[in-house]
């Protein structure tokens, strides 16, 4: 994993963990409807980070790809 990654990952967590702070000290719900709002935003989060991650892979395979076509003429 490069530098850059590390850091993209680190501050992604960073910005993450102050969300859910920020949501749970200032939110208007209560109980168990606050509960499901919090796994629905995680869970969307989770899925944005997975598609993103993805992505990312399928462009540096590409490039990995590229890379290997040129070294082999």
């Amino acid at each position: 994993m490069t530098n850059r990654s590390k850091n993209w990952l680190i501050g992604i967590s960073i910005g993450a963990l102050m969300g859910v702070i920020g949501v749970l000290w200032y939110a208007p719900l209560t109980g168990r409807r606050l509960r499901a709002a919090v796994r629905k935003h995680y869970g969307d989060a989770l899925e944005q980070a997975r598609q993103a991650g993805a992505q990312r892979r399928a462009e540096r395979e590409a490039e990995l790809e590229r890379a290997q076509g040129r070294l082999a003429h």
